[in-house]
């Protein structure tokens, strides 16, 4: 059977004085993918998060429950079941 990844990208576009474009990946093997999936999705479900985990959001009523969930996925992570890359480019400086 050939090796199949599934590649879940996001980016930041946030203006500002130190402004640099960010962007993030979570690769996960095909044959993981269901039972990962799964696991995120009841976990965040059991948790009470109904809409999408992002730290842009956070209020102190939910900073447990996100750092609960991230918890719970960098486990999945420790277990090399999900590859995490985060990359940005510095462009403080404009090109003339």
């Amino acid at each position: 059977m050939a090796r199949e990844l599934i590649v879940y990208c996001d980016e930041s576009t946030k203006r500002g004085e130190f402004f640099s474009h960010f962007y993030g990946g979570i690769l996960v093997e095909s044959a993981d993918y269901c039972n990962v999936a799964r696991s995120l999705s009841e976990f965040k479900e059991k948790l009470g998060l109904h809409r999408e985990v992002k730290w842009a959001k956070i209020t102190s009523h939910y900073q447990k429950l996100y750092i609960d969930f991230i918890h719970h996925a960098f486990d999945f992570i420790r277990q090399g079941r999900l590859k995490v890359r985060v990359m940005f480019t510095q462009n403080r400086y404009e090109p003339l």
